[in-house]
This record gives C-alpha cells, sequence and structure tokens, in this order.
C-alpha cells in the first residue's frame, strides 16, 4: 500500500515514519507530472517560459548558442534563476511541493541547457497546454 504525504515539512514526515514503527516505510522524493508542470509554466514569465519550452523540445539538451544568439547575451548567468525564484514561490503557496528537482540547469561544460529526459515529455505536454490557453 502506497500512502503519500504532500506539502509536509521533514521533521514532520520523520516523526510520521517513526510513528508507524518497524515497517520499512520509504521516503520518495516529488516528481513532475504534467499538472504540476503546467501550473509552474503558466507562472512564469516568458523568457524563462520559452527556456524551458525550447529545453525540452530539444529533447533536454539545448546549446547555450539558440538562447544566447536570440538574447543578444553572452553569457548563461541570470537565465535559470526566474526558474528557481518561481519554484520556492509556488512551494511556499502550496502549488508545487518541496523538494521537486529544478526542471532546466545549465552544463557550463558543454555550454548548454538541460533537462533531465525523463521530465521532457510532460514539459511538452504541458507547453501544449499553456500554448492552448493563449488561444
Amino acid at each position: 500500500m502506497d500512502v503519500v504525504f504532500r506539502n509536509v515539512d521533514a521533521d514532520t514526515l520523520a516523526a510520521i515514519i517513526k510513528l508507524i514503527g518497524p515497517h520499512k516505510a520509504e521516503l520518495v522524493a516529488p516528481e513532475w507530472t504534467i499538472e504540476r508542470a503546467t501550473a509552474f509554466l503558466r507562472d512564469l514569465s516568458p523568457r524563462p517560459r520559452n527556456l524551458i519550452l525550447d529545453t525540452a523540445a530539444a529533447g533536454g539538451h539545448l546549446p547555450a548558442s539558440s538562447v544566447l544568439n536570440s538574447e543578444s547575451a553572452t553569457t548563461l548567468r541570470g537565465l535559470t534563476g526566474p526558474v528557481t525564484k518561481a519554484m520556492m514561490r509556488l512551494a511556499a503557496g502550496g502549488v508545487l511541493p518541496e523538494g521537486l528537482a529544478t526542471p532546466v540547469a545549465t552544463s557550463r561544460g558543454a555550454r548548454a541547457f538541460v533537462m533531465p529526459p525523463h521530465l521532457v515529455d510532460a514539459f511538452a505536454a504541458a507547453g501544449k497546454i499553456v500554448a492552448a490557453d493563449r488561444l
């Protein structure tokens, strides 16, 4: 049997697990779903939203040159900050669970933006939903 606790801080969760007793409780990190990705994308301003959607459309690996050329920027700094801030804001508001992995990060060695492969489909689907909102 699976039991899911949402929006529970780590200390409370540890106390609950202790109360469960000798059963082999397993802590599972929260995962991105299409619903969570959709809510997240709806909250983002266009630039970070497009970064995430372009990275998903590129299969999880977006060369930085494709973003830097279009944005007239020369550095990767500051492009993922709004993503992190939105995640923190939405977690504080109970929209997203705490502990979700950031969907996009920089790979400085490869000068690219990367998204874990298991997130690509969820964010691509969420992007279609958000695009339909705008029609």
